[in-house]
């Protein structure tokens, strides 16, 4: 079991005689230790008195976080600290035996001992030329805590850290508590770290980070309200660089917080609000809702949590009684206009298609009351839990004779108090940035002048600025509510600057806005970062209205008031900038900006001047527009030192593969494969081949650890380090090299470690396949059974506190339903956070899960008619596998917060979507008829039934709410069995159909707008309004002369804007229509259409003839063009393709993401090899890497002329090609020669070698040893032809693993024998359901004729005829009337 964190703080008394005072309690929680002794020479401080205090040992993982963040100061250059000796017994230890990596020491920073690169190692050389020792490394020296930086001069470095137990602890507190620490030195260590600015500050903000994160959220009674404040507020600024860099996964936040400490608290994890992952922005969300919810005395103000989010525990029942840490209830406060109490909100309108919840109950009598009810007794009832056993407490106090109890409840201000419940405006700025996170109901309930005078403060802005991921349903909401807060349009414009991420969504924003250059310039600059295609447009349209107020003048002026809208700046208009002000406003975009391919080339060509030379300082001045530099400009580079600094390591993930191996075979250049591998940052790490790996010679996981690596890597290193007994500490340390530990090393770990390795398991799943965590969860089951033969039925909390939610999901389901009621409390909070898509859909475990979860809540009812809102939230995730006819039962109002929430769901399962899809009609009505509220909230299932989305009829606001949902989810992604996401066809088609009506419709209103301009600009005045009103003929506007009408050509295709807004749907525009674009259109969106993969013949073909029509004949197109054309090249003949100007490997990259065909392969590689003369002998990995799927256009003998060499380090890029049998053999006879028969190949080859593996014969896979076959890439699996498939064994078939077995298609399942598809399914989960989905179960699979998505679009036509029959209709009427 994992050790808790806390703070242990002992008062001790010194006095003239030595007493020890024995104090017995439980040493299994941090908290208050009060103890009274008497000592000689001890006194200090105050009168005599002494405050000393004692840190329990932190988490094993704080060591792995600690040097970690340390790892990042060498990284970003800082210096090391300064060298000192160690003491006689520390080199006495180490030379003992390794007590260095032992996991029970605790911090014990000693000395700090390190030889600066490029600096003679001998102590005395090291000491001469580095700076004096620091005080913060004197006070740590004294706290006996120790740190070793060891650097070679090649730039590799280690990092060690000793934690230990101190000497002077008493031995009243070691009795009460494992390994302890003197902190008392920590709160004057960190303030004298905040003064201190020479070079080795970071690595002391490293040590202090975790330490101080400890103590602010330790679990004590008094915990961080016993600090001093200074004391607290110093700790949570230490803290701070943990949280902005490496933040614990599940943070454990104070129960208990006076307002002051929670204010700053927030105000710390606002600043870390952009290092946290979405389940911890929920988690800190929830934390400080709860409070909210209980200053507002309200019993449901909002659901606290989605499907999915982390939720907050609640506090676990103290025991009762005399001496007890219970809180008694807050006394009623007094009434008066004082009063705290809000008015209860009103209730809402009940009806079926409600989404309101149920109204709360009504609080406690008597005005301005904060009192709440004690806790009663749970029924035995449907929808009771049993209360968890009270725990022992977790602070211990002695009375002596003379001397009063030190209370033991937390420190609470009495109750009223303005600090306890602060107003809805201090919990809004105290939420900053996490207001991005609120449910809609929680909107909805703020009060009105509450949210206008928050609107009119400068907090306002903050909390919406760089708040990636809020929902757009939330975002528009706010939006509205905030605009309720001005008179008119006009007030709230002069307050435009205040929205911050809300401007995204203002895209309904009045003409006036787009005439005044100063308002535009306001609104353009808060669009740094929109996520909602709407933004697209809105920031096109502001970038045109500020640059036609200089009449489109480009100056570095105009440059920065553009900001992050220069993005929407076509190639041309940004070669008209000067060279200085582009490389300014790159500079101050950042890394992260992302350019448009040909933006990017066309800044490269201009700010380095076509030089075939430049260095590294020149290239990272590129920022992210490096994507567009050549590869042969990145083989040329000079100076070369740069290339390892931290901005490469921002940008590296923007480079193509090919850039990246040019980049590391110029770093490469004069050094050997080990000084590049400890050099390389980010992306360039996992681009390094499985050769040089090998040759770069590590020795130790330091030099893994902290690192990100590719799979085939991380097999590589788990192999070479992992040994034959493995401890969980080594587990740690690899990092993202867990990867590389298959099933037979998890196996080779100690039964007594197998919780440990299950633990650390949990602070690295993005690195974990499904097999891997299978065959953990089996060890870790297999143990724990070992242990007790009944220990899931006789299970305690505390234990199922222990299991990772990771692996409790995968416990076979008679397991899961053997759990006892007494743990249903846990097991509730941790299916509310538990990852279900891990899970295949047929997996019974689901089932089981969701089984046992209803019956916590129900409390074995088999009816969930008695089930509140707050109960179905507290299912998580379960919700979404609760069956619609189960769901019937629910009250209507807990069944429209259930439909809502399930509207998030990741996956619904294929077999009650059909009946999930009919409860929505019996609640709500026809889809059509829903208002855009209930559109916005239960969109997301409606994407469930294709043909319900094609059939919506036109509404105005139609097409944002169903832009918001695109925005929002992605297409379905990974096998079938794991699928998550929605099917997004039907809802793209209807898009379409949309944006074209809406574009039509906007003609006819902009034609409108300048027929009345044209109508008021009679006798020359611009206000023919004032002109009539200044002659007092205000009622002859209708009869006053019409300027001439100008005639205005009608475009005969689609416009620019059209094409620009609707991206990869322009696949919908018929082949006509196509060929109905302007030539000048077509110069303008060419790049935008060529990058439309999925055109049928058809559509190519008129988009051939209009290139030709636009550009000319194919001989007389530069490579820019080509490179413009992208897959639009897909519609020229084979003779033409062959005649392109295609003399770069640049441009082959960039036409690899179309779908050719071998023949059109085949033809353009003939091309391109005759005009630049290629050899295919010749051809260097980077060339390889570029070619990508051209290299199908060599003929077999061409594969085998590959150098050996090359072909080693380019195998990682030819294993994801699939080219025609032939190529793929002599692409085989390659691997052979390569890496020698199959049978001798390891689990880091058989991963790298990708596509290649399928092209095996029977005999050849037959020979792979089963334990590498995890590693066959996902792509592979489909690919093997079913003579192969079905030569399989049954120990391969099963070390498949979960992720490669769903990626087995039918015709080869239909080719094995029973055994085998018994076998098969046991391994992609053991209590899989035998039987496949049926395809009847989705309502998608019934496609729709894509004319019926007309039926919703409004049409010209029809308008027309409709407005003719109401005529006609309205003159029969007249006449039956005479």
């Amino acid at each position: 079991m994992a050790p808790r964190w806390g703070t242990v703080v002992v008062l001790l008394m010194m006095v003239c005689q030595s007493e020890t005072l024995e104090t017995t309690t439980s040493p299994t929680s941090g908290g208050v230790i009060d103890g009274i002794g008497r000592g000689l020479g001890r006194v200090e401080g105050l009168s005599g008195y002494i405050t000393t205090k004692f840190c329990p040992k932190p988490p094993p993982s704080s060591r792995s976080v600690a040097k970690s963040l340390m790892m990042k100061c060498l990284e970003m250059g800082y210096r090391i600290p300064m060298v000192m000796p160690p003491r006689a017994s520390d080199s006495d230890t180490e030379a003992e035996g390794g007590s260095e990596d032992d996991e029970d020491m605790l911090y014990d920073f000693q000395s700090i001992v390190s030889t600066v690169p490029g600096v003679d190692a001998r102590p005395d050389t090291s000491r001469a030329m580095a700076e004096p020792i620091p005080d913060w490394i004197k006070k740590v020296n004294e706290m006996r805590v120790k740190i070793k930086i060891k650097c070679r001069r090649n730039g590799k470095c280690k990092i060690k850290i000793k934690y230990r137990t101190q000497d002077d602890v008493p031995t009243t507190i070691k009795n009460m508590t494992d390994d302890v620490w003197n902190c008392t030195e920590l709160p004057s260590l960190i303030r004298m770290m905040k003064n201190y600015t020479g070079p080795s500050k970071c690595f002391g903000e490293a040590f202090l980070a975790p330490l101080s994160w400890a103590a602010v959220t330790g679990e004590g009674a008094e915990g961080p309200d016993a600090m001093e404040p200074g004391d607290y507020d110093d700790l949570v600024s230490a803290a701070k660089p943990l949280l902005q860099n490496k933040p614990p996964p599940k943070m454990q936040l104070p129960r208990a917080l006076q307002q002051p400490r929670m204010m700053k608290m927030m105000e710390m994890l606002n600043e870390a609000f952009g290092s946290f992952s979405e389940g911890q922005r929920l988690q800190v969300r929830d934390w400080v809702k709860r409070r909210w919810r209980r200053c507002r005395n309200v019993t449901r103000l909002a659901p606290l949590t989605e499907p999915g989010s982390l939720q907050e525990k609640p506090p676990k029942k103290p025991p009762s009684g005399p001496g007890s840490l219970q809180e008694k209830p807050p006394k009623e406060p007094p009434s008066g206009s004082g009063s705290l109490q809000e008015k209860p909100p009103k209730e809402p309108p009940s009806g079926s298609g409600s989404l309101q919840e149920k109204p709360p109950k009504k609080p406690p009598s008597g005005p301005g009351s904060l009192q709440e009810k004690p806790p009663k007794k749970p029924p035995s009832g449907p929808g009771s839990l049993p209360e968890k056993p009270p725990k022992k407490p977790s602070s211990w106090s002695v009375s002596l004779p003379g001397i009063p109890p030190r209370p033991t409840g937390p420190l609470r201000p009495p109750p009223g108090r303005d600090d306890e419940c602060p107003s809805e405006l201090m919990w809004m700025k105290m939420m900053g940035r996490f207001l991005s996170r609120l449910d809609v109901g929680d909107i909805k309930s703020i009060p009105k002048d509450q949210l206008c005078e928050f609107f009119s403060s400068p907090q306002f802005r903050a909390s919406f600025t760089e708040v990636k991921g809020m929902r757009p349903l939330l975002a528009r909401k706010f939006l509205r509510r905030v605009q309720e807060c001005s008179a008119d349009k006009k007030e709230f414009l002069q307050r435009l600057d205040r929205l911050g991420s809300l401007a995204c969504y203002y895209e309904d924003a009045p003409r006036s806005v787009f005439r005044d250059p100063d308002l535009s310039s306001r609104l353009l600059s808060q669009l740094d970062d929109c996520p909602n295609s709407g933004a697209n447009k809105l920031r096109k349209r502001l970038v045109k209205a500020v640059m036609s107020s200089t009449r489109g003048e480009a100056s570095a002026e105009m440059l920065r008031s553009l900001g992050s809208g220069v993005s929407a700046l076509s190639p041309r208009q940004l070669a008209r900038f000067p060279a200085p002000a582009l490389r300014e406003a790159i500079s101050k975009l950042g890394p992260k900006f992302r350019w448009r391919a040909n933006q990017a080339r066309r800044l490269a060509k201009k700010l380095l001047q076509g030089s075939k030379q430049v260095s590294g300082k020149e290239l990272l001045a590129l920022g992210s527009a490096v994507r567009g530099v050549k590869i042969s400009t990145l083989r040329e580079i000079i100076s070369r030192e740069e290339l390892g600094s931290q901005l490469l390591r921002n940008i590296s993930d923007k480079l193509s593969r090919g850039q990246r191996k040019a980049l590391l075979e110029t770093m490469g250049k004069g050094v050997n494969a080990s000084e590049v591998v400890s050099r390389a940052p980010g992306e360039l790490l996992s681009s390094i081949s499985l050769t040089t790996l090998d040759r770069a010679q590590l020795t130790s996981l330091d030099q893994v650890e902290g690192r990100t690596w590719s799979r085939p890597q991380a097999a590589f290193l788990a192999k070479k380090f992992l040994k034959k007994t493995i401890k969980p500490k080594d587990i740690r340390r690899l990092g993202s090299a867990i990867q590389g530990m298959v099933c037979k090393m998890i196996g080779r770990v100690a039964e007594g470690d197998a919780m440990e390795m299950a633990q650390i398991m949990t602070e690295n799943p993005r690195w974990l396949s499904r097999a891997q965590v299978s065959c953990a969860a089996r060890k870790l089951f297999s143990s724990l059974l070992k242990e007790k033969e009944d220990y899931f039925q006789s299970i305690t909390e505390d234990q199922l506190e222990d299991i990772p939610t990771m692996f409790l999901i995968r416990l076979p389901p008679r397991k899961i339903m053997d759990l006892p009621d007494s743990v249903c409390p846990s097991f509730l909070d941790k299916m509310s956070e538990a990852n279900l898509t891990a899970l295949p859909l047929r997996s019974l475990s689901r089932g089981a899960l969701t089984k046992r979860a209803l019956s916590c809540l129900t409390n074995g009812s088999a009816t969930l008619s008695g089930l509140s809102s707050e109960d179905v939230l507290r299912l998580g995730p379960l919700l979404c596998e609760v069956s619609p006819s189960s769901l019937s039962q629910l009250g209507q109002d807990v069944l429209n917060m259930s439909l809502t929430s399930m509207a998030s769901c990741a996956q619904i399962p294929p077999r009650s979507r059909r009946e999930l899809l009919q409860l929505l009609n019996q609640t709500y009505g026809d889809p059509s008829d829903w208002s855009a509220e209930t559109m916005e909230s239960l969109g997301p299932l409606l994407l469930l039934d294709s043909a319900a989305v094609r059939r919506l009829r036109y509404r105005p606001w139609l097409k944002k709410v169903l832009l918001d949902l695109k925005d929002t989810w992605s297409q379905p992604s990974g096998p079938r069995e794991f699928q998550t996401g929605r099917n997004m066809s039907a809802l793209r088609e209807k898009l379409f159909y949309l944006a074209v009506n809406s574009s039509v419709d906007e003609e006819k209103d902009e034609e409108e707008s300048r027929r009345r301009r044209r109508r008021r600009s009679a006798a020359d005045y611009d206000d023919y309004d004032s002109v009539l009103g200044e002659a007092g003929l205000e009622d002859l506007g209708e009869w006053w002369p019409k300027p001439p009408r100008k005639r205005r050509d009608a475009p005969t295709g689609p416009t620019a804007q059209l094409i620009e807004e609707l991206g990869d749907t322009n696949v919908l525009w018929s082949a006509a229509q196509l060929n109905g674009i302007m030539p000048q259109t077509f110069d303008e969106v060419a790049e935008i259409l060529g990058s439309v993969t999925g055109y049928s013949m058809e559509q190519l073909t008129a988009l051939r003839d209009k290139t030709l029509e636009a550009w000319g004949e194919v001989s007389s197109l530069n490579e820019s063009q080509v490179m413009e054309l992208g897959c639009i090249a897909r519609g020229f003949s084979l003779s033409d393709l062959e005649d392109m100007t295609v003399t770069s490997t640049d441009t082959l990259e960039a036409l690899a993401a179309c779908p050719w065909t071998q023949e059109q392969v085949r033809a353009l590689w003939r091309g391109f090899s005759k005009r630049a003369a290629v050899r295919v002998s010749e051809l260097g990995a980077v060339d390889i890497s570029q070619l990508d799927q051209f290299m199908c256009g060599l003929s077999p003998e061409d594969v085998l002329e590959i150098n050996t060499d090359t072909f080693k380090e380019a195998v990682d890029s030819l294993g994801q090609l699939w080219c025609g049998p032939e190529v793929m053999k002599a692409l085989k006879q390659q691997s052979l020669a390569a890496f020698g028969p199959p049978s001798a190949w390891s689990e880091a080859q058989v991963s790298t070698l990708g596509n290649i593996m399928a092209s095996l014969s029977p005999a050849e896979m037959s020979s792979v040893d089963a334990d590498v076959f995890s590693y066959l890439s996902q792509s592979s699996i489909p690919l093997i032809p079913e003579p192969t498939f079905n030569a399989l064994s049954l120990s391969q078939l099963q070390a498949l693993g979960p992720d490669n077995i769903a990626m087995v298609t039918t015709s080869q399942r239909a080719g094995l024998s029973q055994d085998r598809l018994s076998a098969l399914d046991s391994a992609l989960d053991p209590d899989v359901s035998r039987s496949d989905p049926s395809p009847d179960d989705d309502p998608d699979s019934p496609q729709v004729a894509p004319q019926s998505v007309w039926s919703g679009a409004p049409s010209v036509l029809m308008e027309g005829t409709v407005a003719w029959g109401k005529a006609v209709l309205c003159l029969v009427l007249g006449l039956l009337l005479l």
